[in-house]
């Protein structure tokens, strides 16, 4: 880092600043030094604000890998709050109620375990182990393993993320292991290979490979065998670097802060060369140059980011007939022109163009990213668009694709069939729109989609589409109560708790879970905890359809439903739902917050002929 920016983070007024200051860093590239004067910057006001609470546990030193988490987490946005357990006590931690981890209340608890002091035998003397014998260490790790598990899932409502073990630099065998039963290769790879397995399906559990992040940044830079046996410290500062960043990826995960769209420049960014001057023939993409090469492995890292459900736009100073020619000319480039669901090609300022884009998909401008080769870009975007998360390209292209493969700002825990589907329904809104503008009477608009909505209640295997609803909705969401997996597994398990949810498809395609309602009940009060529905579905009365199904489920006799509506930044769009359903307004705080009670003379369904509602309890 730079003095003058590490000067202007010592002097700056408080957190929030320090954070503005961090904005698109590469905390990867922080001395310890560095990070120590920016951790002590961050947390140097106390602030009743929440922050995202994660414990560190391990039979090794970890208080230094705390504080470079607060500071990797700091340049995502996210202000971190770190627990870590005394020395060893990874066990006892979780086994005491009255420890210190039950106290503190993780959202996030990772788990990093020392083979040297986790089986002295499997890093010291594996040369000496017989076949049988290496195979009954391998299981009995597995069984500890498994023990912690289920200790911490009874013990907190936290994430787990439990390290899995790289492979030591050099065999014991030497170039013999390959032909031992169980050798050390074999042993450590049917040993991770066995922790994913074994927590594949279990929502709140995830395998944090360390053996990869190892092998990216070289298992002899990665451990310091003089600062371990001085002080316990395994890793090297800059594998801490790296596991920092990993870490900080479950955080923005579990959040559900991962961009919704990445907004990309087209000349010298997807391709080389700048398409109204060069010709669209002479644009470097695909094969027979490094540099095409280099063009082409990016577009092939953009495509993965898509599969995980980040849509695509191009934001580009240029002429359309243009980039028109240009996607034509090279039919092989890995992303084709329908992989981009929205567009702004023009001579407009670029902040005018994101912003367009998010208006066109209904998004924040907090839910973009942009990427553009020139820095005059980037630096206008920053200044305009604060809240536009602006990644910051190395000078050569054949960087380009490990310069985003390195971002944290698209991970999330699960890939569901919604996300992959992302950007069809995108294509599939469009072709709404189109009609609609066709359409003339909006009653024919409606009854033309053909919308069917199915409602059934949500069940384990609905688990990861639910949280993404809950942490990532945030337009028509009465309350924005975001709920962890623990808790919507107590919603499933517990009779009191009604969590229904939608999906929804019509005439042009499936959309998907759509939305959910949550609803508690004690005694003869019914209360609507929660009422979340997908911007992309409004406009067509799914809401009121759903509705209609709580009170039928709900209403009658002498039950009262009762709900709130809690205004934030971004919902107003529910406000006047409650109304608007029969609710009446009973009491109404200084900060907007309201609370309604259903008239009983307007519990009945409100007429929704459009929509072909089916139950389904599969």
């Amino acid at each position: 880092m730079d003095r003058e920016r590490l000067d202007l983070i010592r002097n700056a007024s408080g957190a929030e600043a320090v954070r503005a200051l961090l904005r698109d860093l590469d905390a990867s590239t922080l001395s310890g030094r560095e990070v120590d004067v920016i951790a002590r910057s961050l947390h140097r006001e106390s602030t009743d604000a929440p922050r995202l609470r994660i414990a560190l546990l391990g039979n090794h030193t970890l208080d230094p890998l705390a504080t470079r988490l607060a500071v990797h987490a700091a340049t995502a946005g996210i202000d971190v709050e770190t627990w870590v357990a005394p020395y060893g006590q990874y066990m006892q931690s979780v086994l005491d109620a009255g420890s210190g981890l039950a106290g503190f209340g993780p959202r996030l608890t990772f788990l990093g375990l020392a083979m040297r002091a986790l089986s002295p035998a499997v890093y010291g003397e594996f040369a000496n182990l017989d076949g049988a014998a290496r195979e009954a260490e391998r299981d009995r790790i597995l069984q500890h393993l498994d023990d912690w598990v289920r200790a911490a899932l009874a013990a907190t409502d936290s994430l787990l993320l439990v390290g899995n073990f790289p492979r030591p630099s050099h065999n014991a065998l030497g170039t013999a292991d390959g032909r031992e039963p169980l050798g050390e290769t074999e042993f450590y790879l049917s040993l991770n290979l066995e922790l994913l397995r074994r927590y594949r399906d279990e929502p709140r559990v995830c395998i944090v490979d360390l053996e990869r992040l190892m092998l990216g940044y070289g298992a002899e830079r990665a451990f310091n065998e003089r600062l371990y046996h001085v002080a316990k410290l395994l890793w090297s500062e800059g594998f801490q670097a790296q596991l920092a960043d990993e870490l900080t990826r479950y955080a923005v995960a579990v959040r559900g802060e991962a961009k919704k769209c990445l907004v990309l420049d087209l000349d010298n960014t997807l391709w080389g060369g700048i398409t109204g001057e060069d010709g669209a023939a002479a644009l470097e993409i695909g094969s027979g140059s490094p540099r095409a090469e280099a063009f082409a492995a990016f577009q092939r890292v953009l495509k993965g980011i898509q599969a995980r459900g980040v849509v695509l736009a191009i934001c580009s100073k240029n002429n359309i007939a243009d980039v028109d020619e240009a996607f034509a000319a090279h039919p092989d480039m890995p992303l084709r022109r329908q992989d981009f669901v929205a567009e702004r090609i023009s001579w407009d300022p670029k902040p005018a163009g994101i912003m367009g884009i998010a208006e066109d998909l209904g998004i924040g401008i907090d839910a973009i990213a942009f990427v553009d080769d020139n820095p005059a870009e980037r630096e206008i975007v920053r200044g305009a668009l604060p809240q536009v998360a602006v990644v910051e390209l190395p000078a050569d292209p054949a960087d380009y694709a490990d310069a985003l493969r390195r971002q944290v700002l698209f991970d999330r825990l699960d890939v569901t069939a919604e996300d992959r589907a992302r950007s069809s329904h995108y294509v599939q809104q469009a072709e709404r729109q189109r009609f609609e503008r066709a359409t003339f009477d909006l009653s024919d608009y409606l009854s033309g989609l053909g919308t069917e909505l199915f409602v059934r209640p949500a069940g384990e295997a609905d688990l990861a589409r639910v949280h993404q609803l809950f942490t990532k909705t945030n337009q028509f969401n009465l309350t924005t109560r975001r709920y962890s997996p623990a808790d919507i597994e107590r919603f499933l398990e517990d009779d009191r708790w009604d969590l229904t949810i939608a999906s929804l498809r019509d005439r042009f395609g499936d959309l998907g879970v759509i939305a959910l309602y949550l609803v508690g009940r004690e005694g003869d009060c019914v209360e609507i905890d929660s009422f979340v529905m997908s911007c992309r579905a409004l406009g067509r009365d799914a809401e009121t359809a759903l509705m209609n199904r709580l009170k039928e489920r709900h209403a009658g006799g002498s039950a009262r439903i009762r709900a709130s509506y809690i205004p934030t930044a971004r919902n107003a769009p529910a406000r006047e739902f409650l109304a608007r359903q029969g609710f009446r307004l009973i009491e109404e705080a200084a900060d907007g917050s309201r609370r309604y009670e259903l008239d009983p003379d307007a519990s009945g369904a409100i007429a929704c002929p459009h929509i072909a509602l089916t139950e389904r309890f599969e």
